[in-house]
């Protein structure tokens, strides 16, 4: 397994474990009426910093296990299956964005709106790191 396909796993499997209960939690505690709603800001904010620690400390293991990958420089296979991935979110984000900017305004408000864009976002990552790992592993 490259270095590639090992961040491409980690950061799949690290958005899964820290954005499934942030997504659990808001449906059953139920969405802020108003805005700003500093409770829903803090649970995501816990959730982000939790998913930046939880990356970073990837990070830090596969740079003492796995030191000689890390170095590895891109080929084009790499470039190939990276393009596919980025693709593939990219028209996910553009038609979540258009949905929750254009479409959602009109018939919800606040936290509804800023919900369905996070949910957007996380949903293109999910994508893109998915198409990425599938990638390596068709290729390997």
């Amino acid at each position: 397994m490259t270095h590639k396909e090992r961040a491409a796993w980690l950061f799949l499997i690290v958005f899964l474990v820290t954005y499934i209960p942030y997504f659990t939690l808001s449906g059953l505690r139920g969405l802020p009426t108003t805005m700003p709603g500093f409770e829903q800001l803090w649970l995501y904010g816990i959730t982000a910093v939790i998913q930046m620690v939880l990356i970073g400390l990837g990070y830090a293991w596969f740079a003492l296990r796995y030191r000689s990958d890390m170095r590895a420089p891109t080929d084009e296979r790499d470039l190939a299956i990276e393009f596919k991935g980025i693709r593939s979110a990219y028209y996910v984000l553009l038609t979540g964005a258009i949905f929750a900017g254009i479409y959602l305004p009109f018939v919800k408000t606040g936290w509804d709106i800023v919900q369905s864009m996070i949910f957007v976002i996380g949903l293109a990552q999910v994508i893109h790191f998915g198409r990425v790992v599938i990638g390596y592993r068709r290729s390997a």
